[in-house]
């Protein structure tokens, strides 16, 4: 595909400020991803020539306008840079470039940005393909070609540049590839529905198999295995759907064996957003401070490690306090009384703090006597669904399952 025209005019824009090619990619950034960019100031820029005003999912950009190769070092070395400052849950780096970015950069980029929680994207320009830079430029609106023209210095025309946009426009595998860019665009949205399929992925292969369950949450409780009986307790689940509507925190107590932990998996698979499992176990030795950690760390094993690592878990369990996910998080601890010495009373309300500061919600199942004996007192909550014995038509709706 012929494009010199365009290509021309973009290598002789001036390099930086609003009326250049940092200016362009701001403009036509700021379109497309439906948030203002500012410019940097000039000077150390901590990685970044502009960035977006929505804090909650920032967009940022590097504009590289050359004619010939590009510093790998300098290019790297943004990454950190912008690693070292952001704290935002989700972060997307743009690299657009007027030449081609080799692909070996492009893989380094991405691993590199992996290590900092930043999600990156390569705009550049290739000869031997759709560059994608031009894709950019051609789905960012009325006036892109008019803009270039009053800025260049090459010898180009409104006219030609608009010819070259319209064939970009016009072809088939640039509107395959121009989807494609756009979905980059909605990382907090893609991301987040993605840790939620993951998680659920994670929890229907645990709760299908009691060796899995035992070895990832302490107990063996498979409520999902096809080869195992098993009874849906619908009216406890909606009991703790209701609960969990309106308030952060909800008790299932109940007798012993009668399948308290099987009622929390249920509610773990019901519920809409990310439901992060732990055991009393994992709570031992833990200090009211590191819980944080713990739930992060919890997060990043829950969802497969999907779609990012522990460091892009942190910056979003972080920025959750400023910006709560749409769907919510719920924290189950299952089973307070099998480590009866912890004083559950403050490891709760602690958990209960940080859960409640960021959207989410609470699900702590005990025996009744333990909670009543040893935590009341201190962390008193009144949202108690109470799981009751199985019912003689119950049990021998079990007894059937397991006879087939």
């Amino acid at each position: 595909m012929n494009l010199n025209s365009l290509l021309r005019a973009l290598r002789e824009l001036p390099p930086t400020g609003k009326d250049g090619f940092e200016g362009l990619l701001a403009l036509t950034l700021a379109r497309i991803s439906g948030s203002p960019m500012r410019l940097a100031a000039s000077g150390h820029q901590f990685g970044v020539d502009g960035q977006g005003e929505d804090c909650g999912e920032p967009v940022c950009f590097e504009a590289k306008r050359y004619s010939s190769n590009l510093s790998r070092e300098l290019v790297l070395a943004k990454i950190a840079d912008l690693g070292r400052r952001k704290t935002e849950a989700e972060i997307l780096w743009v690299l657009g470039a007027t030449v081609e970015v080799p692909n070996q950069l492009a893989q380094d980029l991405e691993t590199d940005g992996a290590k900092h929680g930043i999600a990156t994207l390569v705009l550049d320009w290739n000869d031997q393909e759709i560059p994608s830079l031009g894709v950019l430029l051609a789905n960012g609106g009325d006036g892109i070609a008019v803009w270039i023209a009053s800025r260049t210095k090459a010898k180009v025309s409104e006219e030609e540049i608009e010819k070259d946009l319209l064939r970009l426009r016009q072809s088939d595998a640039v509107k395959a590839r121009w989807q494609s860019l756009r979905n980059e665009f909605r990382a907090r949205e893609i991301s987040g529905r993605q840790a939620i399929e993951a998680n659920k992925s994670w929890l229907q292969a645990t709760l299908s198999s009691a060796t899995k369950a035992r070895y990832r949450l302490g107990q063996p409780t498979a409520p999902c295995d096809p080869d195992k009986p098993f009874l849906h307790r619908k009216a406890a689940l909606e009991r703790i759907s209701e609960s969990l509507d309106k308030n952060t925190t909800c008790l299932v107590l109940g007798l012993e064996g009668v399948g308290k932990s099987w009622v929390a998996a249920g509610a773990a698979l019901q519920f809409p957003g990310l439901a992060i499992a732990l055991s009393a176990e994992q709570l031992e030795g833990v200090k009211s401070g590191d819980f944080e950690s713990l739930i992060i760390e919890a997060c990043t094993i829950q969802t497969e490690n999907a779609p990012g690592n522990a460091e892009r878990w942190k910056r979003r369990f972080l920025a959750w306090e400023a910006s709560r996910p749409s769907a919510g998080f719920l924290v189950i601890i299952d089973g307070i009384n099998q480590r009866p010495d912890l004083p559950w009373d403050k490891l709760l309300n602690a958990v209960e703090s940080l859960v409640e500061d960021r959207g989410g919600k609470l699900l702590v199942t005990s025996r009744p006597q333990f909670y009543q004996r040893h935590v009341e007192r201190g962390f008193n909550r009144k949202q108690r669904i109470s799981v009751k014995d199985w019912m003689p038509d119950e049990r021998n709706t079990i007894l059937g399952q397991a006879k087939h």
